[in-house]
Order: C-alpha cells, then sequence, then structure tokens
C-alpha cells in the first residue's frame, strides 16, 4: 500500500493543476445538483416493528392525521376562590375555545367542559383545552406558532390565568448555524498556532470544507430523488469536518518533517502520501466499517445517517491522499513558519534530526512524558478520573423541559399541581377489532384493577380512577 500510495502522491503532486481541476468541478457539479435537483426532506422518523410505530400507523389509519400530529394544551385556572366551572367562567372558556378554534392550521380543538369527554381537574379550579394539527410538530410553521401565543396572550384578558404548552409550541432543531462556524474559526486558529504558518493552516482547513461540501451537497441532491430524513446531514457534516483536518493534518505534518530533511516539494510530498497516508487510509477505513454498521441496527433513519458519514469519510480520505498533496505542491515551502524556509537541511534521518535545532515546548513535554513514563500515566488517569465525576450524576432523556419563565413552564406547573404528575405524558392503549367498542370497557375494567394505585385511566367519557389493590 505504501508504494501505491507514494506513486499516487507523487501523481497528484506532477499534475496537480489537473487534480485541483478534478475536485473543483466535483465540488461545483454536486452544489448545482443540490441547488436544482434536492427536494423535500422528511422531519418524521419510525422504528419498523415496534408496537408504538404500529399503533400510531393504525391510528392515522383509523382516525385521520389528527390522531398523530402536534398538539397544544392550553390550560385555563380560575381565580383564587372560584372554580373553572361556574357559568361567568365557563362563558368565557367557551369564548376562548371558540379563538382557538379560528387558529390557522388548527385540525381540531377540545371543549374542556364537554360533559362527554370533560377535561377538568378535581377540584374543578383548572382546564385544559387540546388544539391537534394534523402535521408532525416540526413541520407547524412559525406564523401558527405565533398565532397561538396570540390567542393565549388575548385570552388572558378575560381574567383567567391562560397558558399553553405542547411539541407543537417547540421550534425544530436547527441544523447547522453559528456554531459550526465558530468551530471552523477555532479549528483555523488553532491549526495556526500548531504550524507556525497561516497558509499551511488555512489549507489544511480548505481542503477538509472541499470534502465536507461535496459530501453534504451530495448528500441533498439525494433527496431528489428518494426521501431522507432532515437530520441525515447532521453526523455526515460533524464526521467530515473532523476527519477532513485531521487526515489533512497527518500529510502536512510528515511533508513539513520531509522538507526539513532536505526532500524536493515533489518527494517530500509523495513520501508524504506514502506514509502518512497509509494511517489516513487504515483510520478512515475503520471509520467507514463502524459507521456502515450502523445499517445492522434496522432503523431506516439510523441507516441513512451512518451510509451518508462513510461516503463522507470516503471523500475526506481521497482528498487527503490526491488534493493534499496537489495543493502542498503549490505552496512548497510557504507551509513552514518563515525562520524555518531557508534553514539548512538536517544532517542524518534520524526523528530528532528532522525537527529544528531548540528545545521548544512541544520537545520538551515529550521528553518529561517519556522519561517519567508512570507517573505521567498514574497523573493522567488520576485527571481522566476527576474529569468523569460528572458522569455519575448525568440524566439522560429525550424529553425536552420547558425553561423557567415561559408559557409552557407555567401550564406544566399548573397541570402537575391541578391534574396530578404524568397527565400530560398519558399511554395510549389502542384497541382494533370488529367488536372494538363493546371490549373497550373490559380493558378500561382490567387498566383500573392491575394499574397502581392513583392511576388515572381516562377512557372517551368521565375519568375513572383505578382502585386500591
Amino acid at each position: 500500500m505504501a508504494t501505491l500510495l507514494h506513486r499516487l502522491g507523487l501523481a497528484s503532486v506532477r499534475h496537480r493543476l489537473l487534480v485541483t481541476l478534478a475536485w473543483l468541478v466535483a465540488l461545483v457539479a454536486v452544489g448545482v445538483g443540490a441547488g436544482t435537483l434536492s427536494g423535500a426532506t422528511a422531519n418524521s422518523f419510525s422504528i419498523p416493528g415496534q408496537e408504538s410505530t404500529t399503533a400510531l400507523s393504525l391510528m392515522k389509519e383509523r382516525f385521520g392525521d389528527t390522531s398523530a400530529g402536534a398538539t397544544v394544551q392550553v390550560v385555563l385556572e380560575a381565580p383564587a376562590g372560584q372554580r373553572i366551572t361556574d357559568p361567568a367562567n365557563a362563558a368565557k372558556v367557551a369564548e376562548i375555545v371558540a379563538t382557538l378554534g379560528r387558529l390557522p392550521g388548527a385540525a381540531a380543538v377540545s371543549n374542556p367542559l364537554d360533559p362527554k369527554a370533560p377535561t377538568v381537574s378535581r377540584d374543578q379550579v383548572a382546564a385544559y383545552s387540546s388544539v391537534t394539527y394534523p402535521v408532525q410538530p416540526s413541520e407547524v410553521t412559525d406564523e401558527q406558532r405565533e398565532a397561538i401565543t396570540a390567542a393565549v396572550t388575548g385570552a388572558r384578558a378575560t381574567g383567567l390565568t391562560v397558558e399553553a404548552r405542547g411539541e407543537a409550541l417547540s421550534n425544530p432543531a436547527d441544523i447547522g448555524g453559528a456554531s459550526e462556524i465558530l468551530g471552523v474559526v477555532v479549528a483555523l486558529l488553532v491549526l495556526a498556532l500548531t504550524y507556525g504558518s497561516l497558509i499551511a493552516a488555512g489549507m489544511n482547513l480548505l481542503t477538509a470544507i472541499v470534502g465536507v461540501g461535496i459530501g453534504a451537497a451530495g448528500i441533498v441532491t439525494l433527496t431528489g430523488f428518494t426521501e431522507l430524513q432532515s437530520t441525515t446531514p447532521i453526523l455526515a457534516v460533524m464526521l467530515g469536518l473532523a476527519v477532513g483536518i485531521d487526515y489533512a493534518l497527518f500529510i502536512v505534518t510528515r511533508f513539513r518533517h520531509e522538507l526539513r530533511r532536505g526532500l524536493s516539494v515533489e518527494g517530500a510530498a509523495a513520501m508524504s502520501v506514502g506514509t502518512a497516508g497509509s494511517a489516513v487510509v487504515t483510520a478512515g477505513l475503520t471509520v467507514v466499517i463502524a459507521l456502515a454498521g450502523l445499517f445492522v441496527v434496522g432503523i431506516p433513519f439510523l441507516s441513512e445517517m451512518g451510509i451518508a458519514a462513510a461516503a463522507t469519510i470516503v471523500i475526506a480520505v481521497l482528498i487527503a491522499i490526491t488534493l493534499v498533496p496537489a495543493i502542498l505542491g503549490y505552496i512548497g515551502k510557504r507551509a513552514l513558519p518563515r525562520k524555518q524556509r531557508d534553514l539548512a537541511p538536517a544532517a542524518g534521518t534520524g526523528a530528532d534530526d528532522e525537527l529544528p535545532a531548540g528545545r521548544g515546548f512541544i520537545r520538551g513535554w515529550a521528553r518529561l512524558v517519556t522519561e517519567h513514563s508512570w507517573l505521567s500515566l498514574i497523573a493522567a488517569v488520576a485527571l481522566l478520573a476527576v474529569i468523569a465525576v460528572p458522569f455519575f450524576s448525568m440524566k439522560t432523556t429525550l424529553a425536552q423541559r420547558a425553561a423557567e419563565g415561559t408559557t409552557q413552564a407555567r401550564a406544566q406547573a399548573i397541570i402537575d399541581s391541578r391534574f396530578g404528575p404524568g397527565i400530560t405524558s398519558p399511554l395510549i392503549v389502542l384497541i382494533d377489532g370488529p367488536d372494538a367498542v363493546n371490549f373497550a370497557p373490559t380493558v378500561q375494567k382490567h387498566l383500573t384493577s392491575v394499574l397502581p394505585e392513583g392511576t388515572l385511566v381516562l377512557p372517551r367519557g368521565p375519568t375513572v380512577r383505578a382502585r386500591p389493590r
């Protein structure tokens, strides 16, 4: 492999104009494809074979899109000393429900005071109305969210406490943005300090961005031919940028060492690809195999993310062993710091001779660590143990908690205090069959008897509390 990579690196640097133009044409081609052939991405996903997936599909088939769509709970609380069911307050509730029914995009609005399906707290102080949309939460538009907020704000003029919560109020997660741009800037600064040359740092970052650009634009182009999740490019962009910088760093670092030894620019580029390029290919192949393993899980959106990221890694490897040496042929000795460009070649071929004279912080640190290896190992393990302390109190969840002071947090507090915890995250039991209506009371009775004391069973009708065991 080393011989093959050496020949590839030598051919790339000798025909650097052709190699550079080829990669630029590829970048422009996929960019044009992304702009003209791209289609819409999916914002919802499911896990085949799961009972919940089957239940949601049946609910959508039997009851329509609203059964599995996004919802907003508008919580209404009466003033102190009053009940929400008082005639005056009931009239206000009816007025608010009518307003909610006119919200743009809303498919259904429940009346919390409907005798057939009331959603009133046991003390009759609070109630909530459910606003349902026929789309997934990520498909609710900003205008529709603003309309909900405006309706809630206007309803407070009635004298009732009105708050709202629900997944339809949450904005979908942004993909890309200021964080990625800040990361690129930080990477450029770190590379510039490491290399001592802004040209080498910029070249390293530029080739990584080209690889990520081709991978991401290629994924966007594919959306015009097949349905992909909107989250598919996330892993590809993150890993592509990381390994793109890393792999180019291997090649450039070796190139600089070979220049210090006295090799020509072409010889140094070919040698760097033949030596460090082997590590790049091996590392890239390992990452590709690991990412392709996500396909084994059998979850479609994970398979998409893994394959897209693996393809981006392949592009990063190809760029590292072709475009990087081609660009190195252009910059030549400018890859070295200014004070090292005119130094005489180091004598010998040992590792120490490849570095310029002088101690330097890196060389001194390396000597300190190697001379006191056991002490360094113990210190490193102790430091890692301290850093890992937060792991023992880490809590993971897919549920998002509303920020303090928001209407979502206030609505959640009212529901928890008036209705009890868990009412906002019910477990839905779907009964499907020719005799489902007659069988439902039996299921309700069974659930009431086996569930823990205090569990609420909410059928289509009055609320039923589970009896003590």
